[in-house]
């Protein structure tokens, strides 16, 4: 699993950028755009996750949405692509999403979302170097289950119910 140091190295920056956004009285909903915006390629990159997330009890939530939209961009990077490359499409997801949130919500500044994910890229580059890798992964969308359903799957109404209910269905 993770060492303490890795984890302390994206976290600490974290909160010092936190405490900061506090202590300049920038507003909650800048210190919450920050957040989310270092949090999403972290999250993404967490060993594990992405497949736990295919699981079918979590069909209809949230974070399986993340994971979709974040791998609709990924896929134009491979592991072998040049950094700039990766570091976009790493971006590009979390920039969209939480602008369309900042635009939603008519107040905030989209300044500090760029900053959030510049200070993850920062503390992932510094991690690699220093560590001579990181516990998180690259970005692989494979199922964990080769029986798994596809997002275009989940929104027909011939998948929605239990295998026991399906193959009533059939049999009808």
């Amino acid at each position: 699993m993770m060492s303490r140091k890795v984890f302390a190295s994206y976290l600490v920056p974290l909160i010092i950028g936190m405490i900061a956004i506090d202590l300049l009285k920038f507003g909650f909903l800048n210190q919450l755009f920050f957040m989310m915006a270092f949090f999403w390629p972290f999250t993404m990159l967490y060993p594990g996750l992405s497949e736990k997330v295919q699981q079918n009890k979590y069909r209809f939530s949230a974070m399986r949405f993340f994971f979709f939209f974040d791998s609709l961009f990924a896929r134009f990077a491979k592991p072998e692509s040049p950094l700039a490359l990766q570091i976009l499409t790493r971006g590009l997801a979390p920039i969209i999403l939480l602008m369309i949130a900042r635009f939603g919500s008519g107040s905030g500044n989209a300044l500090f979302i760029f900053l959030g994910f510049a200070l993850f890229e920062i503390c992932h580059y510094s991690v690699q170097r220093i560590f001579k890798g990181t516990f998180l992964e690259p970005r692989t969308f494979a199922k964990a289950d080769p029986n798994q359903m596809e997002m275009k799957d989940i929104l027909d109404p011939e998948h929605w119910g239990d295998e026991e209910s399906k193959s009533d269905r059939d049999e009808n």
